[in-house]
């Protein structure tokens, strides 16, 4: 009886509302507190000079339409930090929730539905965590859902404008990402598939200038819906062909392909896999078997009542997946769950459709035990769906900005990156690091590296070193040529980022031969904390309080 309320419409728009804050809240969390990585740099220091420039930079960069760079370039100029870099994809990805209820609901024709699955895109854990990243992935998801919405009406009701709008939403998702050819792909099929005989008429219709774009008769829209589909089409290949020749002389990948196994195709697209242990295989289970059976159950259930967009979303489901895989095999590329992002928003409308059949067909008319069953299914996927999400949260990335902070304060003057490449982001949070880069090592000297046990630095010079990472996979070593108690306590006398004392054994080796020292550097370091700005990460300052309490 709850879920039959919504179609009061202040109860409609109240809980679209309500996840619309949940999402922005999810979104926004610490949005701040996490340094850019690799990859967000790369696209800001593409987008830091004009906009010939961005488009330049975007071009170099494999499989980047220039949209978003042009966008990171607008925010650039308002202000530099993490924060403004990263609010257009959170305002992107807040602008695909709503619009993934707008489609769902046209769709499915059931408020519930499009509810269900605008709640459980909301708290999707890896939707969240790219929606947190100076990348295209939430303005490429939300771009695709626009043009599907806008196929959609223009296939219902075939009009000039309605098809324009479709043009320029397929235009747009385009420069956002070239998955778009993908879903474009499944919108032709299905195009065929529905109208094979206009497509047969569609010469005689192109001859005929004059054919009205609103037909009342089933043959006269058809012809429309087919002139339509085909003068965007058109469009879109005019506007999409500069581009990919100006792009043509970006470089090729050096990755190579290998299928994934079943969980990074269904488990880890929507539930961003974020934690270990026992959960983490109740997770895989909610991830590789839960969700797929309520899709397949959904896609069953919309072919009774919408037989022909349960189709169309199938198709984008199916041809998106093996586009992706064909791409990657085609180019030489690693797979990843995040190139699958701009599938899961259709995904989650079988998935939503799945959960309400389930259990209409379970309680048939017994309401009442129908709202309280989806509320509490609901209920365990949020509750897997926040360990997720608590573990990402918790999860510290390469910390750039700690570790340029490090090396900027320290006394070296030589740092060795390796590979050397690793320095441009070291370069881009502290430029004036630029000049101790790659230079012939001193006394004492800096390595950084990315997952390396050992630099080749350390083999080939008589260095003694010791590690004082920013986080757990960048890696950071002080080296030269005096004993180790001499670097640790070189070290201790650093301007030191507090994530160093989280991540390195500074405090546990300075105690072994001075515990003076190590108190007196515990003391700072819980001073510091009152003032660190950005803040730590909630777990972060649990485990430095944690760790300075052993000193204190």
């Amino acid at each position: 009886m709850f879920f039959k309320s919504f179609s009061v419409p202040w109860l409609e728009w109240g809980a679209l509302v309500l996840i619309l804050y949940l999402a922005a809240f999810l979104r926004f969390h610490q949005l701040e507190y996490k340094s850019l990585w690799v990859d967000e740099i790369g696209q800001v220091v593409a987008a830091q000079a004009g906009i010939l420039e961005t488009l330049r930079g975007a071009a170099l960069h494999v499989a980047a339409p220039p949209l978003d760079y042009l966008i990171t370039w607008l925010a650039r100029q308002v202000g530099n930090n993490e924060f403004i870099l990263r609010v257009p994809s959170v305002l992107w990805s807040l602008l695909a929730v709503a619009a993934l209820y707008a489609l769902a609901k046209h769709v499915t024709r059931s408020i519930l539905i499009a509810l269900i699955a605008a709640y459980l895109f909301t708290l999707a854990p890896l939707v969240v965590r790219y929606a947190q990243e100076v990348r295209f992935y939430a303005l490429s998801i939300f771009l695709t859902l626009l043009c599907v919405y806008a196929f959609v009406r223009a296939w219902e009701m075939p009009t000039r404008a309605r098809w324009f709008v479709f043009a320029l939403a397929l235009i747009a998702a385009f420069y956002a990402h070239y998955y778009i050819v993908f879903i474009l792909a499944a919108l032709v099929v299905w195009a065929s598939a529905n109208s094979w005989r206009g497509f047969d008429a569609l010469a005689g219709v192109l001859v005929k200038a004059s054919t009205p774009y609103k037909c009342s008769s089933p043959r006269g829209r058809t012809h429309a819906r087919v002139l339509g589909f085909a003068a965007s089409l058109f469009a879109f290949t005019l506007c999409a062909l500069p581009w990919l020749l100006f792009a043509g002389r970006g470089e090729t990948s050096a990755y190579i392909f290998s299928p994934p196994p079943l969980a990074e195709i269904l488990d880890k697209p929507v539930t961003g896999a974020h934690i270990d242990g026992a959960w983490r295989a109740a997770l895989s289970v909610l991830g590789v078997m839960v969700l797929p059976l309520c899709a397949l159950f959904g896609l069953a259930s919309l072919w009774r009542t919408q037989r022909a967009w349960s189709v169309l979303l199938a198709l984008v489901v199916s041809i998106g997946v093996m586009g992706v895989w064909s791409a990657d095999l085609f180019l030489g590329y690693f797979y990843s769950p995040r190139q699958l992002l701009f599938l899961v928003p259709y995904y989650l409308i079988l998935v939503a459709a799945g959960i309400d059949a389930l259990f209409r067909f379970i309680f048939r008319s017994r309401r009442g035990w129908r709202s309280v069953a989806i509320a509490a299914t609901l209920s365990v996927i949020t509750f897997f769906f926040a360990l997720s999400l608590r573990g990402y949260y918790d999860w510290s990335k390469d910390d750039w900005r700690s570790a340029a902070r490090l090396l900027e304060n320290a006394r070296a003057q030589t740092i060795l990156p390796e590979p050397a490449t690793l320095g441009t982001y070291l370069v881009y949070y502290h430029p004036a690091l630029r000049a101790a880069l790659n230079t012939v090592p001193a006394k004492r000297v800096w390595i950084v590296t990315l997952d390396q046990e050992k630099p080749r630095a350390l083999e080939s010079n008589v260095w003694n070193a010791i590690r004082l990472d920013a986080s757990p996979t960048l890696n950071i070593f002080y080296a030269g040529d005096v004993s180790e108690q001499v670097l640790w306590r070189e070290a201790a006398a650093f301007d030191l980022p507090l994530q160093v004392l989280i991540y390195s054994d500074l405090l546990t080796r300075v105690q072994q031969f001075d515990p003076a020292l190590a108190q007196s550097l515990a003391r700072r370091g819980r001073d510091a904390m009152t003032r660190a700005q950005p803040p730590l990460l909630d777990s972060q300052q649990t485990r430095l309080l944690r760790k300075l309490s052993r000193f204190e």
